[in-house]
């Protein structure tokens, strides 16, 4: 969605405003203009103005060049308001503006009528006014504001490469260390904010329907190589106002005058970190290390802005109403996860909130949509992720300085909900309580379980560890979630079949996706299979009636690493327990094979 011509487009819009006003009124004649020497050093110097773009998002513009490109549209406005009027003193008209541009300044490049039109509603957002024309006091404020403009695209100018993420993630560090990078956002967080500054001191709205016109009319006057079915960014307005109803206001038709810094707010959190996650995310493992720093940041950063947007709606929830609608536009543009379908994420999501983070005690009483709690509910549990990641990379060697300091920066957002500090309990031991079974779960460096009736025990790396976090983390919230005894949920010790059952009434999609049941699987054929190979097959099974906490994470780790018992499990079994006769076949003991697997565990996984 960030691709490099679409960025271009958005640079094309505040380039525009300096050019036209509406088309309306009869043409009037200028004087015609002496012999004027310009800084920029030759008229027609817009001509090739996309060309000038493309080099500056290639990173291949010199300061000089852009210099003299915004000097030359400074010049336009100077030699027009001096040497030309219109139909009175101090008013321009629309077309009266533009043949004088077309004229000196853009050479075959053509600003049709309907495209003068659109340009015009950029107008009076940028720069105030009327959607008629141009006043010669807004005239002089159009030369203030191509010097900030200029400004800001030289002040962005040492970064855009990596902006524009024209960068190889493999050689990302010959080119930013750390702090660099900081810095960079920095930089374009206060350049984003300034460029915000603009239509919020004019407090102009602007629709979405003028935006969809403008972009349409655009493509008539763009370069043949930015003309591609990737320019194609009116496809996303329909999900764009989705959007901005649920993050900035309520009103999804038209972006209030009031509203323009949110807007901006939320384009540079949307975009810093999606080049966070080009570079730090994307070509590795983030489990550890700077990565691994730049992680809890972002997700830090998301958990605020929408904290923020959850405080501008009246109800101080966002309901599930709104989030549909988002849903309901992606499905028309991406393929879903895991053969996923509209229905089920809906659900998904709708469990997600209002189950699995929201608890039980609470769920009476809550109205439906995403609050602060619920907000709060996940900070708890992703801070309890990462500081049992913390520990593992302590445990592995992988700790470094910024893995504390991630934690303290995410300690912040507690503050930041205006919440006591929550009690964590203890993480580490979690994690201790999980790792140490009588079978290591280590994976080879195909996923899969490296065991061997040698060593049942190896010693954990650090994928192996980032994997069973992960894992963790998914039974620790099903139990807390669908748990119904109240010593149960708080100890984390189960599920009951029936509560998973129920479990997988509300994620059976994703259960299918993940390879974890079959189409057509009902909740008790589930769970009563899963209790049957959780109290049977797994190394700490007890056959007590509760599918545990341990048991169902290596259950998980078991089916999802792709360990297949098969026929090499019965003929395994065949040989070291008692084959008794039933009607529904052969049949073996449990407790024989619970003791087989615990006694000679490579026997059956190696």
């Amino acid at each position: 969605m960030f691709s490099e011509k679409k960025l271009y487009l958005f640079f094309l819009l505040p380039l525009f405003l300096t050019l036209t006003v509406r088309c309306g009124g009869e043409d009037q004649p200028y004087r015609e203009t002496p012999q004027v020497s310009f800084k920029s050093g030759k008229t027609q110097c817009l001509e090739n103005f996309a060309d000038t773009i493309n080099l500056y998002f290639s990173g291949e513009a010199k300061a000089s060049d852009l210099e003299d490109f915004w000097d030359c549209f400074s010049d336009s406005v100077k030699m027009f308001t001096t040497f030309t009027h219109g139909q009175s003193q101090d008013v321009f008209l629309a077309t009266e503006l533009r043949n004088f541009m077309q004229r000196y300044f853009l050479g075959k490049t053509v600003v049709n009528d309907d495209l003068l039109h659109s340009l015009m509603q950029l107008k009076r957002v940028f720069v105030g006014g009327s959607d008629r024309y141009f006043s010669r006091t807004e005239l002089e404020y159009c030369r203030r504001l191509i010097e900030r403009l200029k400004g800001l695209s030289l002040e962005a100018l040492p970064h855009i490469r990596l902006y524009t993420m024209k960068i190889d993630p493999k050689d990302f560090s010959k080119h930013y260390s750390t702090d660099q990078f900081i810095q960079a956002l920095a930089v374009l967080k206060g350049v984003n904010s300034r460029l915000g500054d603009i239509p919020l001191s004019h407090n102009e709205a602007y629709s979405f329907l003028q935006l969809d016109q403008l972009l349409k009319n655009l493509e008539d006057i763009t370069s043949p190589n930015l003309k591609t079915q990737e320019m194609s960014f009116r496809q996303y307005i329909p999900l764009l106002k989705k959007i901005k109803a649920v993050l900035i206001g309520p009103n999804e038709e038209v972006i209030e005058g009031r509203e323009w810094g949110f807007v901006f707010d939320s384009i540079y959190l949307t975009y810093s970190n999606t080049v966070r996650s080009k570079y730090y995310l994307i070509p590795g493992r983030w489990s550890y290390g700077e990565s691994f720093h730049q992680f809890g940041l972002m997700v830090n950063e998301v958990l605020k802005g929408f904290e923020q947007a959850i405080y501008r709606t009246p109800l101080k929830r966002i309901e599930h109403e709104k989030i549909d609608g988002i849903f309901d536009e992606l499905d028309n543009i991406i393929t879903w996860p895991l053969g996923l379908h509209l229905a089920a994420v809906k659900s998904t999501w709708y469990s997600l909130v209002e189950k699995v983070f929201t608890p039980e005690e609470r769920r009476l009483h809550k109205d439906p949509g995403l609050d602060v709690e619920v907000l709060r509910s996940v900070l708890y549990e992703f801070n309890h992720w990462h500081q049992a990641q913390v520990f593992i990379n302590e445990y592995t060697g992988n700790a470094l300085i910024s893995d504390n300091k991630s934690t303290q920066e995410l300690f912040l957002l507690n503050d930041h909900f205006s919440m006591s500090k929550v009690d964590f309990g203890s993480p580490e031991d979690e994690m201790r309580r999980i790792m140490f079974g009588p079978i290591h779960l280590v994976l080879d460096d195909l996923s899969r379980f490296r065991l061997d009736p040698k060593e049942p025990q190896p010693e954990y790396n650090a994928e192996s560890l980032f994997v069973l976090n992960w894992q963790r983390v998914i039974a620790r919230l099903i139990v807390k979630a669908y748990a119904t005894n109240i010593d149960r949920r708080n100890n984390l010790v189960g599920l009951t079949p029936e509560e998973l059952g129920t479990a997988y009434t509300d994620f059976k999609e994703i259960a299918i996706g993940i390879g974890l049941a079959d189409e057509g699987e009902s909740p008790e054929e589930f769970s009563g299979s899963i209790y049957k190979l959780s109290a049977l097959f797994m190394p700490r099974s007890d056959g007590d009636g509760i599918i545990q906490l341990e048991e169902a994470i290596e259950y998980i780790s078991y089916a999802i690493s792709g360990v297949n018992g098969g026929d090499y499990f019965t003929d395994l079994a065949k040989q070291n327990c008692q084959v008794l006769q039933t009607d529904k076949g052969d049949s073996i003991e449990a407790a024989c094979f619970r003791e087989m697997i615990r006694r000679y565990p490579g026997q059956y996984f190696g």
